[in-house]
């Protein structure tokens, strides 16, 4: 894929995903964004579950200002960017 994909976690608490579509000092600019949520699967058992993190800009940018970032954007787990990019793009991933 020609553009680099990102996790990260915000001040709020809000953990997610995208793919880079430009990044500088102040700001970094994500497209088709999703927010990654910890949900039950089963008795006491836990999985990741992914939503769009704006239902009304579903795959649009959303530009982020780095100050609030609580973390540096990091590459996700392949745990994480498999279900992404099968969730934002019509691509179906071996097992």
């Amino acid at each position: 894929m020609s553009q680099e994909i990102l996790s990260m976690k915000l001040i709020s608490g809000e953990e997610i995903i995208g793919r880079v579509e430009q990044n500088d000092d102040d700001f970094i600019t994500l497209s088709k964004v999703r927010l990654i949520q910890m949900v039950q699967t089963g008795p006491q058992q836990m999985g990741m579950a992914m939503a769009p993190y704006l239902a009304t800009n579903i795959d649009g940018d959303i530009r982020i200002k780095q100050t609030s970032l609580l973390t540096e954007p990091a590459a996700p787990s392949e745990d994480a960017e498999k279900p992404y990019i099968e969730q934002t793009t019509s691509i179906a991933l071996a097992k």
